[in-house]
């Protein structure tokens, strides 16, 4: 039986709060913007310009890191049930 985790929701920011963390991580354009849209944009646009990957995975230097166990709680409701056949060539 396969059950998948079970996921509390994620309480999701209101605008004023995804404004305040992008304004966090750029620097406001010197001249005001004459859209609200377009200064987002301008500020985006610094996002993205500061990951030089633009979202590609790609080799970078190596790092050791620990491995965190985590609990696994499941959801009451079974995803799958299945059948696991052992088979031995002769």
């Amino acid at each position: 039986v396969v059950f998948q985790e079970n996921i509390v929701p994620k309480e999701t920011l209101s605008e004023e709060a995804l404004d305040l963390a992008v304004q966090s991580q750029t620097k406001l354009p010197p001249k005001t913007a004459p859209t609200r849209g377009q200064l987002g944009k301008s500020l985006f646009d610094q996002l993205l310009a500061q990951d030089g990957t633009r979202g590609l995975i790609a080799e970078g230097e190596s790092k050791v890191s620990a491995i965190k166990t985590v609990s696994f709680e499941r959801d009451s409701i079974p995803v799958m049930v299945t059948s696991i056949r052992y088979y031995t060539p002769r």
